[in-house]
């Protein structure tokens, strides 16, 4: 299900035919998001302005909706695919391989061989044992080194699992060299939730020296992958990846930038509204009653949340409940993991009752 809204300025509610979706959340309980096109859009014409020389290759793994695929490849978007599943699925969608960047290190011989049939040429590796597969399953395939970078100033960190130490680098490269593969540019992800600009400065200045190792090789790279990790709430490292662009990759030096936006664009795209489908008061003290409500809404999100995050997603809850002077409530999900709860404080007054319409904003 999906709408669109010009006017951003409107409420979560605004976006959606209440009568109809309160009678599907009544009857059916069951949770669904609402997908609002215009924001879609404006985060695209945002990333094209904060950075111009970046091609977005949508990250598929984040939120496959079709919806939300046919909308970015018709703004001319790219495509990072994960697995055989999501190459096929954009495949489907009309999106044309050379669009498609096949983003793990570590493939299947048979998705490897899938991506062959299909014309997919562009995909990552780190390690020899990654190039000696793609040899024998795809011999024409473009390869896109990844690297590992420092990535300590990011709550989840990527490099320990991906990515060649830049020791390693050289040897990788004349393997690949060996095995008459070719190898096409540099890739990186600085991790999700980064709180320090320069770790892409410093990941950008580590890719150049990968450039220059594989020139001297034999190699002539053409694509810088900046990854993905970025947020779509705002865009702080801008100024410091655009001034890194270009004191390291020119615009005359011809190499293409391209990165994997996938949290970006879907973060504030949705809403999320689920039934509350029970409810379990908890006396705390003879002056205080909270009250703890068994939600639905976590069906609608990964097992873990960051903190920043699920402020944001559960905020609209948070507002619409102490409008109406709800006391302080923990959501949970439908599981037996108590991990998958989040809390949010408003006016102690009169409880919450199921079978209640909660909507979370930007989920």
């Amino acid at each position: 299900m999906y709408s669109s809204q010009s006017d951003s300025r409107t409420s979560h509610f605004s976006c959606i035919d209440l009568h109809y979706f309160l009678l599907f959340i009544y009857i059916l309980e069951e949770p669904f998001q609402v997908l609002n096109l215009d924001t879609l859009i404006q985060m695209h014409l945002k990333w094209l302005s904060y950075l111009p020389r970046v091609k977005p290759f949508y990250a598929v793994k984040c939120n496959s909706t079709e919806t939300v695929l046919r909308t970015l490849n018709a703004l001319g978007t790219g495509f990072d695919c994960a697995s055989k599943g999501e190459i096929s699925q954009v495949l489907s969608l009309g999106v044309k391989p050379e669009n498609i960047i096949y983003a793990h290190t570590t493939k299947p011989q048979s998705h490897i061989k899938y991506a062959c049939a299909q014309g997919v040429n562009l995909m990552t590796f780190d390690d020899e044992e990654e190039l000696r597969k793609v040899s024998r399953c795809h011999p024409k395939a473009k390869l896109v080194l990844r690297i590992a970078v420092d990535d300590s100033s990011s709550f989840y960190r990527l490099s320990s699992k991906f990515g060649a130490g830049l020791s390693t680098t050289g040897r990788l490269l004349e393997c690949a060299a060996e095995l008459g593969l070719e190898v096409v540019g540099v890739s990186f992800h600085i991790g999700s939730k980064c709180s320090q600009s320069l770790a892409f400065r410093q990941a950008i200045a580590d890719a150049r020296s990968v450039f220059d190792t594989a020139k001297l090789l034999g190699f002539q790279f053409s694509l810088l992958d900046i990854g993905g990790g970025f947020s779509g709430k705002d865009f702080p490292f801008s100024e410091v990846i655009n001034g890194a662009l270009d004191e390291y990759f020119p615009f005359e030096s011809g190499v293409q930038i391209i990165a994997e936006p996938g949290r970006y664009y879907a973060e504030t795209t949705f809403t999320l509204a689920a039934n509350v489908i029970a409810k379990r008061v908890i006396m705390e003290d003879m002056r205080k009653e909270g009250v703890d409500t068994i939600s639905q809404a976590y069906a609608g999100f990964s097992l873990q949340i960051p903190d920043d995050m699920a402020t944001h997603s559960i905020s609209s809850v948070t507002s619409w409940a102490a409008l109406r002077g709800f006391c302080a409530t923990s959501f949970w999900a439908t599981s037996c993991m108590s991990a998958q709860s989040y809390r949010v404080t408003v006016a102690p007054q009169a409880p919450m009752s199921s079978g209640v319409l909660s909507v979370a904003g930007g989920v």
